[in-house]
């Protein structure tokens, strides 16, 4: 089954079960490979070494850019944000690579974009009837 979105609570489920917060995450991540783990990056970081070797999958969840970004006392710091976050993941690869993870994947949620000058011209899409600029 795949994911759902309900446009009414902003809520995403899979398979019927909630998707938000670490807890229900790792729920979900071992249901389909058991043994795997779903971590905060903050517990990781301040936590003691742990041992992962025999996880097949584990999930650490970093969020200070939008957390910093998604509130409008703290935006200003967005990126003041970004360095930190850069350095917290570094961090955190070579603790998992410590820890007896074998491959590390780090993504992005939704494609944040942190650019240091104007955008030319040419990199907007030219849709019709969609301002661009």
């Amino acid at each position: 089954m795949e994911p759902f979105f309900d446009p009414a609570t902003t809520l995403v489920t899979k398979g019927g079960l909630p998707t938000q917060g670490i807890q229900n995450r790792a729920k979900l991540l071992a249901a389909r490979i058991p043994g795997s783990t779903a971590l905060q990056a903050q517990d990781v970081l301040a936590g003691p070494k742990l041992d992962l070797a025999e996880a097949p999958l584990v999930y650490v969840y970093h969020n200070i850019i939008d957390k910093t970004g998604g509130n409008r006392d703290t935006e200003d710091r967005v990126f003041e944000a970004v360095i930190q976050a850069f350095d917290e993941i570094e961090k955190l690869v070579l603790m998992l690579v410590q820890s007896g993870c074998g491959r590390i994947i780090v993504t992005s949620d939704h494609g944040f974009l942190y650019q240091a000058q104007d955008s030319e011209d040419y990199a907007y899409a030219d849709v019709p009837g969609v301002i661009t600029s």
